[in-house]
């Protein structure tokens, strides 16, 4: 992916949002450390007057200081008991430590060294073994888990051993240690506690040349080092360069001849899309189309996207009884491993039914295929998301041209669809940039009525999965919940901007 660059600059056109998740491990670690500490205002000031006078007897000591005798009693034992001091028939002196000290300081005072044990938890990714803020969650949202080989996992409390004493000080440093600067002395014990996952989401986008942005959205965590981060896109990249069938302009063509949009014939150019004229054409509203149709790039559940979605439903839903149009929404997605892996598509669903349940209690259901014995896989993508209604069906065997596994629809029966064609990039097949429109054409809403028909009303229909229990896929009355499916009473209308 030589085209492809990691930035931190505003992204010109992003097209998706992807979480990756790596593996971590939390330690209970038990060492010594030394620490540089400087003694008290009053025994420092002490040994600063032996030190420039040699001795001195504990009577001129203690009017010097204005001591009682228990006050004089006390400083002494203390500072012999430090084995700072020696005390030979009255007279006061420093020791030979004290002494070296004195003579190794730059400054104008002594520190002494002090060995203290602690025990503190500490998490380790266990891809670097860079330490990063212990972390309450272990959730993958979604997202897609980096693999970690067994080796590594096998001997990951070894590597934690030597990551907490090759990166001691950034170890202190994630433990926000307040005290004074200290060394690594021993390590007396380590045990492995947990494991969970860190979640990095990584927006890409198309610059204005048509390269591949790639932008790491890593502000919270603060002490991700730079050796994690460069094998975080290692992984990243050689999850992102697997092979995968090339959904190219075949398919954009058979596209545009099934939906009638021949607007987007103008982007074309030999056997390639230009993806940044019409994302740029997109923005600026400078397209020729026909009315009733918003073209739109980028996955449905991006803000900029989802917010025309609410709009319409919220428009369709506010006018008065006799024009009201409510309905629940069904989401198609594509058969793409990269689509909704991330939180983007969880807080889609909750702010679509919230938007839904204004005037009802529709609901969002999302369609997803489900080859023959990937039920339970797939639907583990959706485990923990809070997505309750997802429902799975077979895909057809003889597709032919791969158009109909590449569409992400979005089918509204009170109004209104948006459909989406997920075609590869220009350098990168596995990476899928959508295009596509929102529409409120009648034609386009008999095409999403006859797609759903035959998947609910056959045996290619699997049921909801159920994540209450492990790999099971509840059978589902379809005549009942999707009775909402019908776009007989509907007209084309004008559809707002």
């Amino acid at each position: 992916m030589s085209d492809e660059r990691t930035t931190s600059a505003v992204p010109s056109h992003f097209f998706n949002r992807i979480t990756f998740s790596i593996p971590v491990e939390s330690f209970k670690i038990e060492y010594d450390v030394t620490e540089d500490k400087r003694e008290s205002v009053v025994t420092e000031f002490v040994l600063r007057l032996l030190w420039v006078a040699g001795s001195v007897d504990v009577f001129t000591l203690k009017s010097y200081f204005g001591f009682s005798d228990s006050e004089a009693i006390i400083v002494i034992d203390d500072l012999k008991n430090k084995g700072l001091i020696e005390l030979f028939d009255s007279k006061i002196t420093l020791t030979a430590h004290s002494k070296i000290a004195f003579a190794a300081s730059n400054a104008d005072y002594p520190s002494f060294v002090k060995v203290e044990s602690r025990a503190d938890q500490i998490t380790f990714d266990l891809l670097s073994f860079s330490p990063m803020q212990n972390r309450k969650g272990g959730g993958t949202q979604n997202g897609i888990t980096l693999q970690i080989t067994q080796e590594i996992q096998g001997k990951s409390i070894e590597l934690a051993k030597n990551a907490f004493h090759n990166k001691f000080e950034d170890c202190i440093s994630i433990l926000s240690d307040t005290r004074k600067k200290t060394s690594l002395y021993s390590l007396n014990d380590i045990e492995s506690r947990r494991r969970s996952f860190i979640n990095i989401p990584v927006v890409f986008a198309l610059d204005q040349h048509g390269n591949i942005e790639r932008i790491i959205e890593s502000k919270a965590e603060v002490h991700i080092s730079d050796e994690f981060m460069d094998l975080f896109n290692e992984k990243v990249s050689l999850e992102l360069g697997v092979s995968v069938r090339n959904s190219g302009v075949e398919e954009l063509e058979s596209f545009i001849n099934i939906f009638k949009c021949p607007f987007l014939e103008n982007y074309i150019s030999g056997n390639k899309f230009n993806f940044s004229k019409f994302m740029s054409d997109v923005d600026s509203k400078n397209i020729e189309k026909p009315t009733g149709i918003v073209p739109v790039y980028g996955a449905m559940y991006f803000p900029h996207n989802l917010e025309k979605i609410i709009d319409r439903i919220e428009l369709r839903r506010n006018k008065n009884e006799e024009k009201r149009k409510c309905s629940s929404l069904i989401w198609i997605s594509p058969d793409d491993k990269f689509w909704g892996r991330g939180d983007l598509l969880e807080q889609s669903f909750a702010k679509l039914n919230a938007s839904l349940q204004i005037n009802g209690s529709d609901n969002t259901y999302l369609f997803t295929r489900a080859n023959p014995g990937d039920e339970a896989v797939i639907s583990n993508r959706f485990r923990g998301s809070h997505i309750k209604e997802v429902h799975l069906y077979k895909p057809i065997i003889t597709e032919g041209t791969g158009l109909l596994q590449n569409l992400e629809i979005l089918f509204y029966p009170g109004g209104f669809m948006s459909v989406l064609l997920h075609l590869s990039s220009n350098e990168n097949p596995s990476l899928k940039i959508p295009i596509g429109f929102i529409s409120n054409k009648l034609s386009h809403l008999k095409y999403c009525q006859n797609f759903l028909n035959p998947i609910i009303n056959s045996s290619r229909y699997l049921g909801r999965a159920s994540f209450n229990n492990k790999n099971s896929i509840l059978p589902v009355n379809t005549s009942e919940v999707f009775n909402f499916i019908n776009t007989d009473n509907l007209e084309d209308t004008d559809l707002s901007e």
